[in-house]
């Protein structure tokens, strides 16, 4: 086999999908499996907890790379960004089904 390369298609949406918080609401309604990831700073957390997250501390970031790959993950932080960068992370270790 020899050197290949990879093309990224630019138009192409991205394969991490952002979620409204109405949504997440139905899916914890509805008892969807998920795992619900925050993944903000100890003070922010210190203010505000959201129910059913769990920090991302380094024990559970082994516990979420135990998991199998079609594991629903959903990650929180104050600021999108922050959370879409930790679901890009899962994502490129082979996570297909990942929020932020």
């Amino acid at each position: 086999h020899g050197v290949g390369f990879k093309i990224e298609n630019p138009n192409k949406g991205s394969p991490i999908k952002g979620v409204h918080p109405a949504d997440l609401v139905r899916w914890l309604e509805k008892g969807e499996r998920l795992h619900l990831i925050d993944v903000r700073p100890e003070a922010e957390l210190a203010r505000a907890r959201v129910e059913g997250a769990r920090r991302l501390d380094p024990a559970y970031r082994s516990e979420l790379d135990a998991l199998a790959k079609d594991a629903k993950l959903v990650f929180l932080a104050h600021h999108s960004s922050g959370a879409q960068a930790e679901a890009r992370s899962y994502y490129d270790r082979g996570f297909r089904d990942v929020w932020y």
